[in-house]
């Protein structure tokens, strides 16, 4: 059968220093170059037979150009061919510095599909645990808001999330009452009604998205998150062209979400009023059927275990 090898490394983590793609390009490549020397499977095949994970915001953008034949798992999906740019707001987070970017992936593209992997990044224990889908749940409390987003906007940092969020937000910016804000703060800031988009902090959080029927999904720095959504029974509504999100490439992704491309962005809540109850119903129950796709079920399992009182999973 087929034999596949993974790389042992562990790679910086976000809060690495100045540099950290940079670096982490570096460490990969010395990765590459023990593999290369201590076995003789990289040379046989070029290392398509290799898979390799990167973990960071921006995924494979960062890989050495060197492992551009083997598999790559992130959970970053940009296929842009020779992306022009970074998405991360912050400096030290950038891959893009054209002194390095020939020795890069990201220099003929960050995902390739067909070859490399989407994968779901870590949901905490937490919402995996307030999933409606579980088999304990209470009954679901009916979905009152028709949209939510909430989650970090910068509002002045142009190339954060490609300007999407700042842009949803300067459209449908609003409070709900479990915030506290000043009233210097709240001038010009609508309620809510039917539509949650928000930059603050509550701690409603997960009831809200419980409670709410499409779910905002969007680039950040790299990585938005389509697994909460799914998780808690919200239809993922996604606006980020050419960026898959997780299995988009794999499963049957119009049977559980809706992607519209950024130039629709001004129609999305308009759009979604539109949504016939039959196709609402359509995608929720697609959703159910794919969540567990989306975390990483050990989790609740050892969980468990742990509450019976074993001391180890297996």
């Amino acid at each position: 059968g087929n034999e596949h090898y993974r790389s042992p490394l562990h790679t910086p983590s976000p809060q690495a220093p100045v540099g950290a793609p940079i670096l982490g390009n570096e460490h990969y490549r010395s990765t590459l170059d023990w593999i290369r020397s201590a076995h003789p499977f990289w040379n046989a095949s070029r290392g398509a037979d290799h898979l390799w994970a990167f973990p960071h915001d921006e995924g494979a953008c960062v890989a050495p150009i060197e492992i551009e034949d083997s598999i790559l798992i992130s959970s970053w999906g940009r296929y842009t061919p020779k992306p022009p740019n970074a998405t991360t707001s912050a400096a030290d987070q950038s891959w893009y510095h054209p002194a390095v970017l020939p020795r890069m992936y990201a220099s003929r593209q960050c995902f390739k599909r067909g070859k490399d992997i989407v994968m779901p990044v870590f949901t905490a224990i937490s919402q995996l645990a307030a999933s409606p889908h579980l088999a304990s749940a209470p009954p679901p409390a009916p979905r009152t808001t028709l949209f939510h987003f909430r989650g970090q906007i910068l509002r002045r940092v142009s190339r954060y999330s490609m300007g999407i969020r700042q842009q949803l937000l300067a459209m449908h910016e609003c409070k709900t009452g479990s915030e506290s804000a000043s009233r210097k703060e709240m001038e010009g800031v609508r309620s809510c009604g039917d539509v949650i988009v928000s930059d603050r902090h509550s701690p409603l959080f997960l009831d809200e998205m419980r409670s709410s029927t499409f779910c905002g999904v969007f680039p950040g720095n790299g990585w938005g998150h389509i697994e909460t959504p799914l998780l808690l029974g919200c239809i993922p509504v996604v606006v980020q062209d050419e960026i898959l999100t997780p299995w988009e490439d794999v499963l049957d992704f119009s049977s559980f979400a809706i992607r519209l491309p950024r130039s629709q962005l001004p129609n999305l809540v308009p759009f979604l009023r539109t949504v016939p109850p039959s196709r609402v119903a359509q995608l929720q129950a697609g959703g159910k059927r794919v969540w567990e796709r989306f975390t990483y079920s050990s989790l609740g399992l050892a969980e468990r275990r742990r509450a019976c009182g074993g001391a180890e999973f297996t």
